[in-house]
This record gives structure tokens, C-alpha cells and sequence, in this order.
């Protein structure tokens, strides 16, 4: 049997943040839009596209990630108010959007 033995990190030791995950990773004004945005106009087949895309973006090829990516951003501002910082990526509206969607449904 395999035991992984892991070491403890002692109290004054510098911890290390979590690797690939920046510490500052979204904008203020991204995440202040986050704690406001209504999603209640949303229809239902925009979220199965958001879901689709956020789950398979990585195996698209890049000109077509970026052109559904800017599709569903637009159909998603169309539903949302407030709409979006104009500085905001499509990966973090769609994941946001997703978030507050199930935040408002209750299983989130």
C-alpha cells in the first residue's frame, strides 16, 4: 500500500500560493459588476451555451474559441443588467453570469 507522507509547513515558513492562480485575477470593477449583475432575463438557452462553451473552450481551435467566445458575450449583454465592464475578458462574464445564475436558482 502507497502512503504519501506529507510534510508540515512550519509556522514562520512562507506559504507558497496555489501555482497557476494569480493572486489578483480579476479587476475591481469585474468583480464590483460581479456583486450587482441580474441575471433573472437570462433565457435558459443562453446558459447551456455558456456552460457548452466554458467546459470545451480549451479544445477549440483559437479563431473559432474567440469568435463564440465574443457571440456569447454579446448575447449575454443583452440579458444582463447591468451590462459588463467594457475591459471585461468573455471567460470571466460567461463564468460570473454561470455563478450568480445558480446563486439565484439555489445550487450554487
Amino acid at each position: 500500500m502507497f502512503k504519501r507522507w506529507l510534510r508540515r509547513a512550519a509556522e514562520n515558513e512562507p506559504q507558497a500560493p496555489m501555482p497557476g492562480v494569480s493572486q489578483d485575477a480579476l479587476p475591481t470593477d469585474v468583480l464590483a459588476w460581479a456583486q450587482v449583475v441580474d441575471v433573472s432575463r437570462l433565457p435558459d438557452s443562453a446558459v447551456k451555451q455558456a456552460e457548452y462553451f466554458l467546459k470545451n473552450y480549451r479544445w477549440m481551435p483559437m479563431g473559432d474559441r474567440q469568435e463564440l467566445a465574443w457571440r456569447l458575450m454579446s448575447l449575454v449583454q443583452s440579458h444582463v443588467k447591468p451590462p459588463p465592464p467594457l475591459d471585461a475578458q468573455p471567460l470571466d462574464v460567461l463564468a460570473i453570469v454561470l455563478q450568480a445564475r445558480r446563486k439565484e436558482l439555489g445550487i450554487g
